[in-house]
């Protein structure tokens, strides 16, 4: 009966094969996407203004230099599947703000761009708060959501832009970047401690690597994903019964907006790739296991059940209208 249906029904055969479609869909998706697309993402801002050229308390190494110790010595350590970038704001001796673009480490040419910088200029904080967020949330929708995407900023003094500052940052952490802040022989704790994830002081060497330690350690935590269930709950009670392709398409899409367009701003993907060319040392690639925490969270995968379910729920609705009006 039901073949003599289909026949009959255009409308219904339709309807049929895109319920067998997204079944078959959702299963690939749960086999392929997660290990393909689950890398772990974290962009440095480091502050190499005029200030980091003081000496560290406790040592007769400048901050910048103590800086960049820390900073190789952690790289060292970094998991396996782990895209790391470094934007760099003032300072001097580079060719771009993209010390590193965020990508694969090659530790390599990460110490040699790392190593050429010397402290110079002012604080524009602020500025480059977007500019690093916007470029994860880039990532985002090239891996489709899947990973986890941090901010960690190692700076010595309050930014010179600091309403941009207090615009920046709560955009990006409704996004879902997690903003980690390392405050360098600092007399006070910086403006951004009680506003971000994670705030840590560095009053000696040996803090600010520790300090830069913790916070990399801490890459593929829960925390990376926030919002998104409650989000998705209240996006999903809101839907109608004639649930809209157009709305679908919003909800993949939505909190990767970028925070602001900068016509300034050059494309951190064509960067990289020549960086990547510039640098012809061997592609570091290894495996994860992402059942120890790393890589998809859990609220990417309640997410994309959640709209699976309604889109079934939905066809499967219209397709039994269908068979009954059909056989009646």
């Amino acid at each position: 009966m039901m073949s003599t249906l289909l026949k009959k029904n255009n409308r219904l055969w339709v309807i049929f094969t895109c319920v067998v479609v997204m079944l078959f869909t959702t299963a690939a998706i749960g086999q392929d996407t997660p290990d393909e697309d689950a890398v772990d993402n974290i962009v440095v801002i480091l502050d190499a203004s005029g200030s980091m050229a003081e000496l560290m308390p406790g040592s007769n190494k400048r901050k910048m230099e103590v800086a960049k110790e820390a900073l190789l010595n952690v790289m060292e350590q970094v998991k396996p599947k782990t895209h790391v970038g470094l934007l760099v704001f003032s300072g001097n001796n580079k060719k771009s703000d993209w010390v590193y673009p965020l990508g694969p480490l090659d530790k390599s040419a990460f110490s040699k761009d790392l190593m050429r910088l010397g402290p110079d200029g002012g604080t524009p904080l602020g500025e480059y708060i977007r500019i690093g967020a916007d470029r994860l949330l880039e990532k985002r929708t090239e891996q489709h959501g899947y990973g986890t995407y941090r901010l960690l900023i190692v700076t010595d003094g309050q930014a010179s832009d600091s309403g941009k500052v207090q615009q920046f940052t709560p955009d990006a952490l409704s996004r879902g970047i997690v903003i980690d802040v390392i405050g360098v022989a600092m007399d006070g704790d910086h403006a951004l401690a009680t506003r971000v994830h994670n705030y840590r002081r560095a009053n000696d060497a040996a803090a600010l690597r520790e300090a830069i330690m913790e916070s990399v350690a801490e890459i593929g935590s829960a925390v990376d994903d926030t919002a998104t269930d409650d989000e998705s709950f209240e996006l999903i009670a809101a839907l109608p019964n004639n649930m809209a392709e157009g709305l679908l398409t919003a909800l993949t899409t939505s909190n990767n907006e970028p925070i602001k367009s900068s016509k300034a701003w050059t494309n951190p993907t064509i960067a990289s790739n020549t960086h990547n060319t510039n640098h012809a040392a061997a592609t570091h690639t290894t495996t994860t296991n992402h059942s120890s925490g790393g890589g998809t969270s859990a609220g990417s995968w309640f997410f994309a059940i959640i709209i699976w379910v309604v889109v079934l729920m939905v066809a499967l609705k219209i397709f039994v209208a269908i068979v009954r009006k059909a056989s009646s």
